[in-house]
């Protein structure tokens, strides 16, 4: 093999253009011992030149790595042995390190990398006082996402980009001030709880900034906005189960036997729908007759993810209704060994909850019942057993909650309709009336 190739020999093989070549060997991008002029005055490159540049000059080792969301090179001093080599390996293994923690300093770490330590600083503000609200919040993010569940990720950018940015976004990060914020909170017109989520990224970055030295204190600390009053609305209830009639008006409305097999499988385990379309046959244990609960797919994700507390990975107990759902669905789904339950209409797995919801709308309407959330199928799940007597300790493991408290928190305000007697027993042991009733009748 040639040691020296023509510019145009050399671009068939290493795939740059003529005009590149020429640009990078004018402007002495590739260094020297690349670039030599034959006797004839023909340009020649020489192949071990630039290989020597591809994978460090003789004289020193390039480091690249990403930070603020910018791609950074240094020049390490130092021939490429197999020492030196190893030695800026770990110095980069460090520096990503730093990264991650947050507590990566450039000036300390490469004191002699004027220039890429003067944009850095402008990157962070400290040389600017024109670094925009909007421009360090993207670039906070950008570092913070690889924290985030993909979910809170993308909420949060989306939070950012249609709440955030129309209304600080231009006001330099110095300049921020809270009657700016508390302006924009008012303008969304949304409830306390929506105010105060969507408040929350910029909370967090705030912090961040301040930790940074970029601002001398966070103008949210310490502040919150009271959003409108919503009026009652008793179709809105939180909890609002379905009734034995309705449950069974539901299932009687489902046109395929899948459909009729995952909502009452639902209903007679109280699963969220996201960890519903997320069990596999590998997760039933039919000797013990219970399902294992390690993951979910919400509606906006693209993948399985754990559940978020401990309390949500457990064993669930399978009634007979729901063993009897699983045995019916064993003849769609069980070879394929995947997913349980799939999409009647695309007999592929549910892609996240979200297309449940539009498909149980479907059904509600066909049964002629109110709709609500299929949500609401795992409140009447816990409704039910609670009126049945079951113990509530024993229900709250069964549902995910933390604490039995939750449990109680969420349902006993609720008087099920499924139950008219409820009460009665009470009534029968201690009602002083029924000792009165039985003396007026010549009896005791």
């Amino acid at each position: 093999m040639l040691q020296f190739k023509t510019i145009k020999q050399f671009s068939k093989e290493s795939g740059y253009s003529e005009k590149s070549i020429r640009h990078k060997l004018d402007k002495g991008v590739w260094g020297t011992g690349i670039r030599f002029k034959a006797p004839d005055g023909r340009v020649l490159i020489s192949t071990e030149g630039f290989e020597r540049w591809v994978q460090g000059t003789e004289s020193s080792i390039r480091l690249r790595f990403t930070y603020l969301g910018k791609r950074w090179q240094e020049i390490i001093k130092g021939s490429p042995t197999e020492s030196n080599l190893e030695q800026v390996s770990q110095l980069r293994k460090d520096v990503l390190a730093e990264i991650k923690l947050g507590i990566f300093n450039y000036e300390l770490t490469f004191p002699d990398s004027n220039k890429n330590i003067q944009k850095v600083n402008v990157l962070l503000g400290k040389e600017s006082n024109k670094l925009t609200t909007g421009e360090y919040l993207l670039t906070w993010h950008e570092y913070n996402a690889r924290t985030l569940e993909e979910t809170s990720e993308k909420e949060n950018l989306r939070i950012i980009h249609t709440s955030l940015l129309p209304d600080i976004g231009h006001i330099p990060l110095v300049e921020l001030r809270w009657t700016d914020v508390k302006k924009m909170a008012l303008s969304w017109n949304n409830v306390t709880k929506s105010i105060k989520n969507k408040l929350a990224p910029l909370r967090k970055a705030l912090r961040h900034a301040v930790d940074d030295g970029l601002i001398e204190s966070n103008v949210l600390l310490g502040k919150s906005v009271d959003g409108i009053q919503k009026e009652f609305n008793p179709e809105e209830e939180e909890v609002a189960p379905f009734d034995k009639r309705e449950r069974q008006a539901i299932l009687d409305a489902c046109r395929h036997e899948q459909d009729h097999n995952l909502f009452k499988f639902i209903m007679w385990t109280g699963l969220r729908t996201s960890e519903v379309v997320s069990i596999t046959w590998s997760d039933i244990d039919w000797h013990k007759g219970t399902v294992r609960i390690n993951k979910a797919q919400p509606r906006k994700a693209t993948k399985l993810k754990r559940p978020k507390t401990k309390a949500g990975v457990r064993q669930v107990k399978l009634f007979p209704d729901a063993l009897r759902a699983l045995e019916s669905q064993k003849d769609y789904t069980l070879l394929a060994g995947k997913q349980i339950f799939n999409n009647q209409n695309t007999l592929e797995p549910w892609n996240g909850d979200g297309a449940i919801r539009e498909h149980f709308k479907v059904i509600c309407k066909k049964a002629k019942v109110r709709y609500r959330r299929p949500y609401q199928l795992r409140h009447s799940y816990a409704t039910m057993m609670l009126m049945a007597g079951e113990p509530v300790r024993w229900l709250s493991k069964q549902m995910g909650h933390a604490t039995p408290m939750q449990t109680m928190n969420v349902y006993a305000k609720w008087i099920d309709e499924d139950s008219p007697d409820a009460g009665s027993k009470a009534v029968e042991m201690f009602s002083t009336l029924n000792e009165e009733k039985l003396e007026s009748c010549g009896i005791g």
